[in-house]
Formats: C-alpha cells, structure tokens, sequence
C-alpha cells in the first residue's frame, strides 16, 4: 500500500515554525525570478522555489516543503495556485 503524505499546513508567514515540514501560504506576489517568487501575505514575506507564468500582483497559494535556513525559510513549492478569481479579504476572514 502507498504512503500518505501528511498534508500541507496553511499558515500566515509570520506564524511559520521550524516544525511545520509540509506548508501552504496564501498571498500576492510582489517579485519574480525565472525560477523563483517572493510572496506578501501582509503578515511577511517568504521566496517560493518555483517557475509561474503568473504575473506580479497575482493572488496566490503556494504548497511544498519548507526550508529552514537558521534566521529565514524558504518554500521549495511543490506547485502553486491561482486566486486571483478569490475575493482575498473573505479568504483570510475564512482562514
């Protein structure tokens, strides 16, 4: 029988803890790279490892595992979603 991943863990940025291995954040991207993207959920900003046509501005989740590096994270994003049809202050009222 295959294993089960455990989930991914949606938290706001600055609520990230070392623990939490499998992570989802909600939240615009305010700068990109060919293979990378910055992410602002209002509480912090955290880079996502991952390629996306999707341009700056777009409301997004990022979900993959996360890498700590002492004094930062980073998300090596297993893929991402697009939001942007979601109305963003309900989403976090929800949230």
């Amino acid at each position: 029988m295959p294993t089960l991943k455990p989930p991914y863990k949606e938290c706001s940025i600055k609520d990230i803890k070392r623990e939490i291995k499998q992570i989802a954040v909600a939240g615009i991207i305010v700068s990109k790279n060919p293979d990378s993207i910055t992410i602002d959920d209002s509480s912090g900003v955290i880079n996502a490892i991952i390629a996306t046509e999707l341009p700056i501005k777009s409301f997004v989740r990022v979900s993959g595992i996360l890498l700590d590096y002492g004094n930062s994270f980073e998300i090596k994003a297993d893929f991402i979603q697009d939001l942007s049809q979601v109305n963003m202050k309900l989403y976090k009222k929800l949230r």
